[in-house]
């Protein structure tokens, strides 16, 4: 093994442990935010020509467990159509006109309704 290649190996271990702690830092500001998932760091090995070449990031990869993102899903999905509803009623009133010609306190009332 010659000096340089020893020296990639090196740096390339070197990038590999600075996106660790940048996952792990990552992780840990974020551990009280709702809905973060941590993240994990998964490595391997490099090789050229069937000679090891020091180590690279294969992936970083999101935690969740999959029943509890399940049924946050869930629960989302029961709540939305009944915001859906009450929002769009709301906006129907705002953009309409009012429903016949006539005092400006019917319109109102109208509106309010």
């Amino acid at each position: 093994m010659s000096i340089t290649t020893a020296l990639n190996n090196a740096a390339s271990g070197l990038n590999a442990s600075a996106r660790a702690v940048q996952v792990v830092s990552s992780n840990v500001a974020n551990a009280l935010t709702e809905g973060y998932a941590a993240r994990q760091l998964e490595l391997s090995a490099s090789t050229l020509g069937g000679v090891g070449s020091g180590v690279r990031v294969a992936a970083v990869t999101r935690q969740v467990d999959p029943v509890l993102l399940g049924l946050n899903r869930d629960a989302g999905a029961k709540r939305k159509p009944a915001t859906q509803r009450l929002n769009s009623g709301n906006g129907l009133r705002q953009r309409s006109a009012c429903p016949a010609q006539g005092s400006r306190r019917r319109c109102q009332r109208w509106k309010r309704r």
